[in-house]
């Protein structure tokens, strides 16, 4: 309630600099919608707990004078949260998403590919799936040892590159995670190939990349 308060802004603009991350976590997100807070925010990036940078990522993703601060934000360690979840990640993965935005940033997002986070890796697919130079890589991204990474790819290229749905649909189609949830929607056997119930073309087509 009070973020949608003006008069509350100084009080909350104070809560930045609480002692418990919890508060800070709280005005962070209170304050993401306004213009007025984002040098403020903006220093929540480099606070010292990792919840409250998660926060301030997401606060100001869409600010272009903080994308400086974010490509740091890229290196963030796993620490573990009150929570037990790490968080390094979680900041890293919006970092990506939010510097998705900054064409001077794609080599720092061609090297979260190779991240040993699987949310971090799909968050990089994602961000580079409509640069066309980076298309190679993101198609390497449909055989990563993670399962949702390979979803990631396959669904940023369907979505990004007409030419390129149905390598992405046979990716999954073959993949041991996936294939059991294909061909149930296709209303066939799990051990049976066949055409899509109703007669439609099978998935993966005859297109190519």
């Amino acid at each position: 309630a009070l973020g949608s308060d003006p008069e509350a802004l100084p009080l909350l603009r104070e809560r930045l600099a609480d002692a418990a991350p919890t508060v800070r976590v709280a005005a962070v997100r209170m304050l993401a919608g306004d213009p007025g807070s984002r040098v403020l925010l903006r220093e929540r990036l480099v606070d010292r707990a990792g919840t409250v940078r998660a926060a301030a990522v997401y606060a100001v993703m869409s600010d272009p004078e903080s994308w400086g601060l974010l490509r740091e934000r890229l290196q963030d360690d796993d620490d573990l949260g009150p929570s037990g979840r790490r968080t390094g990640e979680v900041i890293r993965a919006a970092a990506v998403t939010a510097l998705a935005r900054d064409p001077s940033a794609k080599p720092l997002l061609l090297e979260r590919l190779a991240d040993p986070a699987p949310t971090v890796r799909a968050a990089a697919v994602y961000a580079l799936a409509r640069d066309e130079a980076s298309r190679a890589l993101v198609r390497g991204a449909l055989v990563d040892k993670a399962s949702g990474v390979r979803a990631a790819a396959a669904h940023a290229l369907c979505t990004t590159h007409a030419a390129a749905r149905g390598v992405a649909l046979a990716s999954l189609e073959e993949d041991a995670r996936w294939a059991p949830a294909f061909r149930a929607a296709r209303g066939q056997p799990l051990g049976g190939r066949g055409p899509l119930s109703g007669g439609g073309a099978p998935l993966g087509g005859a297109e190519s990349v």
